[in-house]
């Protein structure tokens, strides 16, 4: 199981963001799109896979599977 997640966020960045998996969500794959915190706001984004690297600052947890969308196709 992965614990760290890359994540393309609704926002605009340059790079996707790690975030970690809570121990209540065990099932994630590429291409779910999730509910995140961002900032002081909540926001989506689209798991493009498992982190690479990890950065050594506080990583903050996803919060939720969005369950009304099916996961993208893989090819994407």
């Amino acid at each position: 199981m992965d614990k760290f997640w890359s994540i393309a966020v609704d926002a605009p960045l340059m790079e996707p963001l790690i975030y970690q998996t809570p121990n209540n969500l065990l099932s994630l794959n590429r291409g779910m799109l999730v509910n995140i915190p961002l900032g002081r706001r909540k926001s989506k984004g689209v798991i493009l896979g498992p982190a690479q690297s990890i950065p050594d600052k506080n990583i903050k947890e996803l919060e939720s599977i969005c369950e009304d969308y099916k996961p993208l196709p893989e090819r994407f």
